[in-house]
């Protein structure tokens, strides 16, 4: 057995998988072949769906399907029968949009750090140019502007 196969966290970190990193944060070390049992699995899922959306939970444990089903000839894995421990549904996204005022409330948001100034003015300027979701409305001669970057 090589050491790549003997270490889950190099396992996946070699082939470039993200869920490495979710991994490492659960057990707060390197994560190896033998903590994947079926108990750990499913408190991994249950900490993934709390730490992200449902649909994105759902590609991680796809992705580690993936690499333990890969990899069960050559490893010994506790928990061999990923269906009945990993299992996660296909939500629906929901769509929102904001509201003219609810984008004027985020413009008017003071002491952010310079990055969640720039992720926000970057936000609302792609709202304004109808590259993100929402119900602004150019300004016209009708309806003047109250603010929005004026």
């Amino acid at each position: 057995m090589t050491t790549a196969t003997t270490k889950l966290y190099y396992t996946l970190e070699e082939k470039n998988h993200s869920v490495a990193r979710w991994l490492y944060k659960f057990f707060n070390r390197e994560p190896l072949w033998q903590d994947l049992t079926a108990v750990n699995l499913k408190k991994f899922t249950n900490y993934l769906h709390v730490h992200l959306s449902p649909n994105s939970a759902r590609t991680y444990l796809a992705e580690l399907k993936a690499v333990i089903n890969l990899y069960k000839s050559e490893v010994d894995i506790p928990s061999v029968n990923l269906k009945q421990v990993i299992r996660t549904k296909v939500v629906r996204s929901t769509h929102c949009y904001l509201s003219i005022d609810e984008l004027y409330k985020l413009e008017q948001l003071e002491n952010l750090s310079k990055t969640q100034t720039i992720v926000r003015d970057m936000f609302l300027l792609q709202a304004c140019c109808h590259l993100r979701q929402s119900y602004y409305n150019p300004p016209t001669k009708k309806r003047p502007s109250r603010s929005l970057f004026h």
